[in-house]
């Protein structure tokens, strides 16, 4: 085997030009426009302001060298222990409890830094901010983190299997290096939290499942852009498997009425929105294995004083999200101790909820009832709304009294709205103490739980109570402690008042459309049900329209999609982006209706006038990410069924162009089919199925619901076909360019041949094969002037093998690189097709071979592109088949083949 020069030699011949339609011509060039620009849109346009500030930090890693683990091949990892070297922690030892860190692919076990340094801060600010006493009954956190070597989890399944097994080891270490002393009885652990990032959180709820876990060593997971219901990346049949068996084993084993391995664990997915290009936000969804009793999904967008996206690795730092969230672990581990999984969710819900919603657990009243309000500064209001704002209404400090409103006047619930902080305007429900001077409030309890945080310049403070939540109070009261200027309006409301519901046409959604609400109170509520389209981003306008000057506030946004899980908040009133997630492809089995809802506080005095209008551009990026891995079984489909019909030729003679071969496809009923087959598929979903079911028949093709959605199947079809016209240019350039012309011949003698067969037999797994076999393909050299046609659509099919293959292929060279060698069990099969496949034409079929290779070719196109989306790794096994196929077609001139076409005859 000979390498070229760069440029052809004088001996090259340049093969004579293929005539190719000048539509499909056109539809290359689209194709390629389409797909710059949809990257483009993808990486760089119509994403949430960038929010996240910094965290800084003075760290320090210490190695745990007493704990190696006994198995040679799970050596590769490390336990540490991190400590910030601010000047306050002293010594290597664990000193208070224990917090465990898992990173996520190719992540650093220093990626904890962040999370170590607020948690040191916190503890001293806490410390430094309470008396002796209290100060002995704060404890600190130890933080563990793993060094996974910086491991490629996202693309091998044994790769997640072999963490999860070092780090149940590390937990027993750790937890038994809290051993009681004198003079420290408490400082027994049992069991531990856990923070990971990205696929460490599938490392984390793979531990449950492993022969040695202890039960109950972890009672709190918390995971931090982690694709939960699927791989990011299925280009491996083996992590897809342990997908569908961990989440199998967690969806069954948290409804058994008896206690299990996950009876005690709380999870909760905190995914960081479309900042995120690395991981959907949509797989971090938990609704289908976890139920609302142990465990959420949020969204940073809705977290309440975060309120910004966070990509894939700002997450880690955003120092908004990891002070919230090392607030709600020091309320988990109060003193040490870990309250029940009732308890916890209830913690972690109001640090990380955003209280806002239909189904929002808010809790009860206070349960401390207070009768020393300043009734000698009441001043009773007529009516059931109170309104005050600047700094001359309202005279610190004051008792506002407001009687309940009778049932007569329909009145059902009670919603404020404030700028002023909670400690210096309270709000309280009371009963009536009645004397013969008047009436005063009694037995009053305040309503902390059921206020909620909005993004504001000053931060505002919003509650929305039902009435029926307040049986047997008559009065509310608003101690006003101190006023620094702002306003509050509080008022009594009927709920049907609130809610709007507007019906957009298709037309009106696919380009822009103006509505103006007629706002009766503070908070209305607006639903879009026709809105459910999350493939498209929109650019969304709102303006106040007074009669009285100016507003009292500026209007305030909320938007969410239930029933998923997703909430933001839209702040720019000149022009916001509005878009959300919901793919069917992970969500279809999640029951309850969707559509778009928007809450908006106002002025209750003036209307909202908001106009939507289409981001086109914006949306184009949304048919990167949320289609990627189908465009690549798009492609692969397209390359099979061109291959196979150069294959299935009826003649001897020069093979036809892989270029003529798949623009004579028939295209037309090949989309009529796609479209068909979305409209069944979308009939299927809608019948209320198992989960089981609904999940698989969502993973289909493109895994779209609704009827007129089902022609993205066709478009993408269609430019498919451009793009791998564009391929095929590429690599025949290429090609050239090595001297290689179109010729692209794999060349061996007998030394070839057999040091190939050692090399992927014995030396290297069947994905670094693949790889050594294209670099054969692209730099040999062939001396013979004829052209041979079938070498280029093998080429090709060997190009769209890399992206199964690379990650493989980096994986083996690291671990070879460290003396760990390993190889695969499918080496002889893959390396002698790709090699026997790329050394000659195949013949002429007869007759009844060449139908069974016709229809053998149309099944494995059809199986890739139907299986692709959720189960990419189909497209490397379909290749192989094609090649098992050609191989025995190869043999065709062989005494057994002739003897089995005659019988057939």
């Amino acid at each position: 085997m000979s390498f070229p020069p760069l440029l052809p030699t004088a001996n090259t011949h340049m093969p004579r030009p293929i005539g190719i339609p000048a539509r499909f011509i056109l539809l290359a060039a689209f194709s390629l426009a389409l797909l710059l620009l949809s990257l483009d849109s993808y990486f760089n346009r119509s994403q949430d302001a960038k929010g996240c500030h910094m965290t800084y930090m003075h760290p320090d890693y210490v190695r745990v060298d007493s704990f190696v683990h006994t198995i040679p091949r799970l050596r590769k990892y490390a336990l540490y222990l991190y400590k910030e070297r601010d000047g306050r922690n002293i010594g290597d030892k664990p000193v208070g409890i224990p917090l465990l860190f898992i990173p996520g692919n190719a992540g650093s076990y220093k990626q904890a830094r962040s999370l170590g340094s607020i948690l040191s801060d916190h503890y001293w600010d806490l410390k430094n901010g309470l008396g002796w006493d209290e100060k002995q009954r704060v404890v600190p956190f130890d933080l563990f983190t793993i060094d996974t070597n910086e491991e490629l989890a996202a693309f091998q399944g044994h790769l997640v299997q072999d963490q999860a097994e070092y780090v149940n080891e590390a937990i027993k270490y750790i937890l038994s290096s809290y051993s009681s002393q004198p003079g420290q009885p408490n400082r027994q652990r049992t069991s531990l939290a856990i923070v990971a990032h990205s696929m460490g959180g599938i490392v984390a709820r793979t531990l449950s499942t492993l022969t040695n876990y202890t039960p109950e060593s972890v009672h709190t997971i918390i995971t931090l852009a982690t694709p939960h219901l699927s791989p990011p990346a299925p280009l491996e049949w083996t992590l897809t498997k342990l997908y569908r068996r961990i989440n199998q084993f967690w969806r069954t084993e948290l409804v058994r009425p008896n206690e299990t391995l996950l009876s005690n664990i709380v999870l909760v997915s905190i995914a960081g929105g479309n900042q995120d290009t690395m991981i959907s936000s949509d797989a971090a969804e938990t609704g289908l294995m976890v139920p609302p009793s142990h465990g959420f999904t949020v969204y940073s967008t809705g977290i309440p004083f975060v309120w910004t996206a966070a990509d894939h690795k700002a997450i880690l730092w955003c120092n908004q999200l990891v002070k919230v969230l090392v607030g709600a672990l020091f309320a988990i581990e109060k003193g040490g101790r870990v309250g029940g999984v009732e308890e916890r969710m209830s913690i972690l819900g109001r640090a990380l909820k955003s209280g806002i919603g239909e189904h929002t657990v808010r809790g009860p009243l206070d349960d401390s009832p207070r009768s020393n309000l300043p009734v000698h500064l009441l001043k009773p209001i007529q009516g059931y709304n109170l309104t005050l704002s600047g700094t001359s209404e309202a005279v610190s400090p004051r008792l506002y009294i407001l009687n309940m409103p009778p049932p007569s006047t329909k009145l059902d619930t009670f919603t404020f709205i404030t700028s002023a902080q909670p400690t210096d305007v309270e709000v309280f429900f009371c009963q009536k103490k009645r004397d013969e001077s008047g009436s005063y409030p009694k037995a009053c309890r305040k309503i902390s739980n059921w206020v909620v945080p909005l993004p504001g310049e000053p931060v505002l403070y919003h509650a929305f109570i039902p009435l029926k939540q307040l049986e047997g109070m008559e009065l509310m009261a608003v101690n006003v402690r101190s006023w620094q200027g702002g306003f509050f309006s509080g008022e009594m409301v009927n709920e049907a008042d609130t809610r709007f519901s507007k019906e957009v046409s298709i037309t009106d959604k696919l380009t822009s459309f103006e509505m103006t609400l007629p706002v009766k109170t503070t908070l209305s509520r607006l639903r879009i049900p026709s809105m459910a389209n999350s493939l498209l981003k929109y650019h969304i306008q709102w303006r106040s329209a007074c009669l009285d000057g100016p507003p009292l506030f500026s209007p305030v946004i909320h938007q969410s999609f239930p029933p998923f899980s997703e909430e933001k908040f839209l702040r720019n009133s000149a022009g916001d982006l509005l878009s959300f997630y919901g793919d069917p492809q992970y969500t279809a089995a999640v029951p309850g209706p969707t559509g778009l809802e928007l809450r908006l506080w106002s002025d209750g005095s003036c209307k909202i006038h908001i106009r939507m209008s289409v981001d086109w551009r914006g949306s184009m990026g949304r048919m990167v990410g949320r289609y990627m891995m189908n465009w690549m079984t798009f492609l692969v489909g397209l390359a099979i069924a061109g291959s196979g019909k150069i294959w299935a030729r009826s003649t001897n003679g020069p093979n036809p162009s892989f270029l003529a071969a798949v623009t004579s496809l028939p295209h037309l009923p090949i989309s009529v089919i796609l479209y068909l087959f979305g409209v069944f598929q979308t009939l299927l979903v809608s019948l209320p199925l198992p989960v089981p079911v609904a999940t698989h028949l969502s993973g289909l093709l493109l895994g779209n619901r609704g009827i007129w959605r089902a022609t993205l199947a066709p478009a993408v079809y269609v430019v498919s076909i451009g793009l791998i016209i564009v391929i095929y240019g590429i690599l025949v350039a290429v090609g050239y360019l090595l001297g290689a012309g179109l010729r692209l011949h794999i060349t061996f003698g007998p030394t070839g041949y057999l040091t190939s067969f050692v090399l992927g037999c014995c030396l290297v797994p069947h994905h670094v094969f693949c790889t050594f076999a294209l670099l054969v393909a692209l730099l040999s050299r062939s001396n013979q002037k004829t052209i041979s046609q079938s070498h280029l659509p093998v080429t090709l099919l060997l190009l769209l093998l890399q992206p199964y293959s690379i990650p493989a292929v980096v994986i083996w060279a690291r671990d070879a690189w460290e003396g760990r060698v390993w190889t695969g069990n499918l080496n002889p099969i893959v390396g002698l097709l790709v090699l026997w496949v790329g050394v000659e034409d195949v013949s002429a079929l007869p007759e009844g071979l060449r139908n069974v290779t016709t229809c053998g070719i149309w099944i494995m196109s059809g199986f890739v592109i139907l299986y692709g989306s959720k189960h990419t790794y189909v497209g490397f096994w379909a290749i192989c088949a094609l090649f098992l196929w050609a191989f025995l077609l190869k043999q065709q001139s062989t005494g057994w083949v002739k003897r089995w076409v005659k019988k057939e005859r």
